[in-house]
């Protein structure tokens, strides 16, 4: 990973300290990261996704960034165990923060840098 992309991504992991959650590198090779998103005092694991970057054979770097590899859900309950309401995803508010930050922040480094948000699979 070249300095460049480690400093974005240091932008891009301290502005969500600020909103409560962290993200960490759980694993990296050449072309792909395992990102953890954990609560802001490391308690709970909110979601894991991945960041891969390849390069097409005009030489133009894609990155993609996203879809949730695993995540916890919760769901209101009335009388403390019957289900209502839909399931939510707990973090995703700060998931999509962070997506779109670092999008925000390749972009700015690169004006023609092609950044895909992945969806979840």
């Amino acid at each position: 990973m070249s300095r460049d992309s480690v400093e974005a991504s240091d932008l891009a992991f301290a502005s969500l300290w600020s909103i409560g959650a962290h993200v960490e590198i759980v694993r990296r090779s050449d072309t792909e990261l395992d990102l953890a998103m954990n609560s802001g005092k490391n308690l709970i694991e909110l979601c894991t996704f991945k960041a891969r970057a390849t390069s097409d054979s005009s030489g133009h770097t894609h990155i993609v960034v996203g879809g949730l590899d695993t995540y916890k859900t919760s769901q209101e309950k009335y009388m403390g165990f019957i289900p209502v309401g839909p399931k939510l995803i707990t973090g995703m508010a700060q998931y999509k923060n962070f997506l779109n930050g670092v999008s925000k922040l390749l972009t700015a480094r690169d004006n023609t840098a092609q950044v895909t948000i992945a969806q979840a699979a």
